[in-house]
């Protein structure tokens, strides 16, 4: 639609096809919006879903963690004494690459 022809014509005759012609492309918009509008609402919804389902508390607790982080110096309850293993053993593997460097680096620490 030519403004020019809209801000010159007097007539009303002419005027009435660009004012109906304005007022379906309005409607148009406003139906375009409001799609636009609900379309982002879901998604909106679906990503705060994802979001509570992905870093949300989890389903999955176990009863002996409840206690887990407790003041020390508190007794534990005897079926998770029962469960922890006070025997813990500690292996250092090394291999004689990790031999080789420490004896090089004492060389040239002297």
């Amino acid at each position: 639609m030519d403004m020019d022809v809209l801000a010159t014509t007097v007539e009303p005759e002419k005027l009435k096809p660009m004012l109906a012609e304005l007022i379906n492309k309005i409607q148009t918009l406003e139906e375009s919006n409001k799609q636009l509008q609900n379309k982002y609402q879901r998604l909106l919804e679906q990503f705060k879903l994802s979001q509570r389902k992905q870093f949300g508390s989890s389903s999955e607790k176990n009863p002996a963690q409840i206690g887990l982080f407790d003041e020390p110096g508190k007794p534990l309850p005897p079926e998770v004494r029962a469960e922890i293993d006070d025997n813990i053993t500690v292996t250092y593997l090394h291999t004689q690459a990790q031999t080789e460097t420490k004896a090089i680096a004492r060389r040239f620490a002297t």
